[in-house]
């Protein structure tokens, strides 16, 4: 079965997407509770039992719901989450159940190894939480099939050429496209927000988006997406047909086209299957390409500690 990409939501209020290969699916966040989350995966036809990993880009509360801890532990999920952020969840209960059955696996910037037969790279990305990421996921579910790549960023306020670089030849590329800069600067919303939002720490613009996606397209040379997914639209600061608009002169500035879908906050989609096409070229400079993959080292925790969650 090919793989699949599926967004069960994306915007301010809850973001999470689901990849699968077979009958083998994880998440990348989980923002939403758990009643939703399971409702989003119904709709797509997928059993929750057959999610066995979730991921985290970050620790703001739209990209990680912690109910969701009890609901991983009910279902015997694996958490996945930089290293850097576990000191903020020991001491919650949850956390510490997880942790003790060997379901909590820190990671750093190597690959590691999925159920789902590709492997994850976290790439740096620049917001105002202590650590955010996005991934570039790629492999050959079956040996039958032709590997897949797919990449991911949201919540960055800006990009670099190395950023390009690791997202360029993916089948699949999911990047935000967050607000309109008008109709940011004019929303009547605090100045602190509207400053914070427009930062190199917090969201992408329409025409920042773009011009990462121009990059990304021209670095791919002969093998650029085939898919674009438009995610994290600002429902009072953006439309879907002002970042679509923008997303195709973009794609149009450097000779190419792609299908371009945009992420839904209050429903299910897109739903989307990945067919790869070959073997590819390495996408991610030297400067950042790492020499070994490792097995995740399962995070250890003591008794719990008098500190709040």
């Amino acid at each position: 079965m090919p793989a699949r990409f599926a967004v069960l939501a994306s915007g301010s209020q809850g973001n999470s997407c689901l990849v699968q290969t077979g009958r083998v699916g994880l998440l990348i966040d989980a923002g939403l509770g758990p009643r939703i989350l399971e409702q989003r995966l119904e709709h797509l036809g997928v059993p929750p039992e057959r999610i066995a990993a979730v991921v985290l880009t970050h620790l703001h509360a739209d990209h990680f719901h912690p109910q969701t801890l009890a609901w991983m532990n009910r279902r015997n999920v694996t958490l996945h989450l930089h290293e850097s952020q576990v000191d903020r969840l020991v001491g919650h209960p949850d956390f510490e159940s997880l942790a003790r059955a060997g379901r909590v696996l820190s990671f750093d910037s190597r690959p590691w190894p999925t159920p789902l037969g590709l492997t994850i790279e976290a790439i740096d990305l620049t917001h105002d939480a202590e650590t955010t990421h996005g991934f570039r996921l790629e492999g050959r579910p079956t040996r039958c099939e032709a590997p897949v790549a797919l990449g991911l960023a949201t919540d960055t306020g800006a990009w670099t050429p190395a950023l390009a670089e690791a997202l360029a030849q993916v089948d699949l590329l999911a990047i935000e496209f967050n607000h309109d800069s008008q109709m940011q600067r004019e929303s009547g919303r605090p100045a602190f927000l509207i400053r914070r939002v427009m930062s190199d720490a917090g969201h992408l613009s329409n025409e920042q988006a773009g011009l990462l996606l121009a990059d990304i397209t021209r670095r791919s040379g002969a093998h650029p997406p085939r898919d674009v997914v438009l995610m994290h639209l600002s429902r009072q600061c953006n439309r879907p047909d002002l970042a679509l608009q923008a997303a195709r002169a973009a794609l149009a500035s450097v000779g190419r086209r792609a299908r371009l879908h945009v992420g839904l906050q209050h429903q299910a989609g897109p739903d989307l299957t990945l067919h790869g096409r070959g073997r590819r070229g390495p996408a991610i400079p030297s400067t950042l390409a790492h020499s070994s993959t490792r097995t995740r080292r399962p995070v250890m925790v003591q008794d719990p500690p008098d500190v709040p969650f």
